[in-house]
């Protein structure tokens, strides 16, 4: 059901900053979930590199004790505050197979992070039909919160937060969607040592979810 091999971000430096923008992001994602739920420990699963070596960083910077593992570890009896993955959804031929497995090592939650379709109006997706390359970055009719939230309640998962990140101000997929766009990206853009939140982060949700490059849904199991 779930591919052995860990997908990883590509050793690009012109995607540096569109990464960067998107961890830094997510940081503030994990220190809100860690405080407000009293997460204390968390396994990544199917644990990927989409992020970098390391997905699970700033879940360590706020203390909490992290697993991770690429495939269900059958026998495992350890249950975890919070269970969470990053694109995984989108390319997982089940995702009945999926939410049940994360659902039986959850304790209590489960954070899934899905690529959004709608993003720019699938500026990424044409991007890839004017180069004439196959699509492989999942399902698009997955890549929505919808879905999820759709298999989480059919397994009895109470949805607690929709949401939607990583708006950075350039708002079209320069640093994912090939040369074509990250040529138009101005150079100043790609600082990494000043990266900082765009405004469009405080946008209200219905443009967040249209403009955001991920959707996701935190639920807990019932």
């Amino acid at each position: 059901m779930i591919s052995e091999q860990i997908p990883v971000t590509p050793d690009d430096n012109l995607i540096q900053f569109g990464m960067l923008y998107e961890k830094y992001i997510f940081s503030k994602i994990v220190r809100d979930l860690v405080a407000k739920y009293k997460i204390k420990s968390v396994c990544e699963f199917p644990c990927n590199q989409l992020m970098g070596k390391d997905n699970n960083e700033y879940f360590r910077e706020n203390g909490c004790e992290v697993d991770r593992y690429r495939l269900y570890p059958e026998g495992n009896t350890k249950k975890y505050d919070l269970i969470w993955n990053f694109c995984e959804f989108e390319n997982c031929p089940s995702s009945q197979y999926l939410v049940s497995k994360m659902k039986n090592l959850s304790r209590s939650y489960l954070l899934v992070i899905t690529q959004n379709r709608y993003n720019v109006l699938l500026l990424h997706y044409w991007y890839h039909v004017y180069k004439g390359t196959a699509w492989d970055h999942g399902v698009l009719s997955k890549m929505n919160n919808t879905p999820i939230k759709r298999e989480f309640r059919r397994q009895n998962i109470e949805v607690r937060k929709v949401g939607a990140f990583d708006v950075p101000w350039f708002v079209l997929d320069f640093y994912e969607g090939g040369k074509f766009f990250r040529g138009m990206a101005p150079k100043t853009m790609i600082k990494t040592q000043d990266i900082k939140e765009s405004f469009f982060e405080k946008l209200p949700k219905p443009f967040k979810l249209l403009l955001a490059h991920h959707h996701y849904v935190l639920g807990r199991r019932g």
